[in-house]
């Protein structure tokens, strides 16, 4: 009888030291990043120098900053690789997506990423654009020019309207949370113009 009470009581004891073990190793080590890149047309994606795979890309990653480089496929058209470094944060999603063009002036796209918060009960948002003083609208509502930020939003899904002369309209989903800044740099795109070419007959 004693013995099966010494057995369980070691027992528990390694389960309370596996449980604090458990316990210590979370709050410690920081949990994973999610990373997602979206391109058109499809890329090669190098982080750090290395190349990991194509476009649609996702993976788990060590927080910190990467240097993302992305190649698009060309199909006669050279089209100029993006390259930026980018913030990994613990435990939420970075999302690339890039629209190349033909070159700069035509291409779109953003980089959404998180910073924290000191407080954990409210949210906020930077909008940073390229070209810089673009109309700014969230869920309809005109915010000013960018670059715009605000550490007193509230959480939850929403949408982000760009608006310029001679830029195409760019209209965003984003989910703000709790705890964190959004960080969402958008690249504008130049509307295109097609030229007209009148023929002259010869009468």
């Amino acid at each position: 009888m004693k013995k099966q009470r010494y057995l369980f009581i070691i027992l528990i004891g390694i389960f309370s030291l596996a449980g604090a073990a458990l316990v210590i190793f979370n709050f410690f080590v920081p949990k994973a990043s999610g990373l997602l890149i979206e391109t058109s047309p499809a890329s090669t994606v190098y982080i750090n120098g290395e190349e990991v795979g194509r476009t649609h890309y996702t993976s788990l990653k060590s927080p910190g900053e990467i240097t993302l480089r992305l190649i698009p496929d060309s199909f006669g058209m050279p089209l100029s690789p993006y390259e930026e470094k980018i913030n990994l944060v613990s435990g939420v999603e970075t999302v690339v997506r890039r629209y190349f063009g033909a070159n700069e002036t035509f291409t779109e796209g953003e980089v959404l990423s998180f910073e924290k918060l000191a407080s954990k009960n409210t949210s906020g948002i930077t909008v940073i654009t390229d070209p810089e003083n673009v109309q700014v609208a969230i869920d309809g509502v005109s915010k000013g020019i960018s670059p715009y930020t605000t550490q007193d939003a509230e959480d939850g899904v929403k949408k982000i309207k760009l608006s310029a002369e001679v830029l195409k309209d760019r209209e965003i989903e984003v989910n703000l949370i709790n705890g964190y800044k959004l960080i969402a740099f958008i690249k504008l795109s130049k509307i295109e113009v097609q030229e007209k070419v009148e023929v002259e007959e010869n009468t």
